[in-house]
């Protein structure tokens, strides 16, 4: 009995151990496939995060960040023409941004910033003289304002020269005007040293030797109406006018600056590429809608 139960029995053999037939890597193959793994996430997460490596990541030596410069204060005042252009033209061509500089006239200047002047004689005076401030006698003091407002944000500064009239020339009687004028009438490229001794000029503004403005080298008319037209050349030189008769007007954003660059320059790429990029959106658009059925019939199209 017990024989017939062992006979009955069947031993099985263990599987052959044919390297072909394996469905898994040995184990020494395993680990060395690990080490290569973790060798190469160690090298990709070193040039993903190399950043990291110093404290601020705005000072690693990324390709990104690599384009940086440092000029001085007034070391990229050659580049504020081409922005200068630029901030116009996206002024005249795009409603945002036209808005946005409009906004802060509105914010800042709205209907005008009244003086309140509690002498009932010097608010006639002023009641007077405020509607022949311009003397191009096309605004008044508080157009002047308006306008101001918003050339300031386009170009970044704006010049106001004070003018004295002759007795008898205002009907206020008060014989000052102000002259409203573009950055343009103060030359970028005039950097030189002045005539009267070791003085420099940087940019049309000249400073005496503890760094205080005291002269501006001024067109007489705005370079680029004249430009090409045979007008005098003494035009076209600037000559000096004391500091205490201009009001440079800009946002300082260096010690020891000298000029001011239009407010969005930091933005103006993204405002074209956004414009460029809403233009072609609309187009796309505009080559693949097709009407729906019935459309012409039922009036919505017509």
């Amino acid at each position: 009995m017990a024989a017939n139960r062992a006979a009955s029995v069947k031993t099985v053999a263990p599987p052959a151990t044919d390297p072909s037939a394996r469905t898994s890597a040995p184990k020494a193959v395993t680990r060395t496939r690990m080490r290569r793994v973790s060798s190469r996430r160690s090298s990709f997460f070193d040039g993903v995060f190399s950043a990291a490596r110093s404290f601020f990541e705005a000072a690693s030596r990324s390709l990104r960040l690599e384009k940086a410069t440092d000029p001085g204060p007034s070391g990229m005042n050659g580049e504020i023409e081409r922005l200068r252009e630029r901030s116009r033209w996206m002024y005249a061509n795009d409603p945002n941004y036209r808005n946005a500089c409009r906004k802060i006239a509105d914010n800042v200047v709205g209907y005008g910033i009244k003086p309140i002047i509690k002498d009932p004689i010097l608010r006639d005076l002023f009641a007077k003289w405020e509607k022949e401030a311009d003397a191009r006698g096309r605004q008044n003091f508080f157009g002047l304002m308006y306008t101001a407002g918003h050339t300031l944000p386009r170009d970044g500064e704006f010049l106001v020269r004070f003018r004295e009239r002759k007795p008898g020339d205002m009907e206020s009687g008060i014989d000052f005007q102000l002259q409203c004028m573009e950055a343009d009438h103060l030359p970028l490229d005039y950097t030189k040293q002045s005539p009267d001794g070791g003085r420099w000029i940087v940019s049309g503004v000249e400073r005496d030797a503890i760094d205080r403005v005291i002269r501006y080298w001024l067109y007489d008319y705005h370079p680029k109406d004249w430009r090409g037209t045979g007008q005098a050349k003494d035009a076209f030189t600037p000559k000096p006018v004391s500091a205490e008769q201009v009001l440079h007007v800009y946002m300082p954003e260096r010690f020891g600056d000298s000029r001011g660059y239009p407010w969005a320059s930091s933005a103006l790429n993204i405002v074209e590429s956004l414009r460029t990029y809403d233009e072609a959106e609309l187009e796309r658009r505009r080559k693949t809608w097709k009407a729906p059925p019935n459309a012409y019939q039922s009036g919505a199209i017509r």
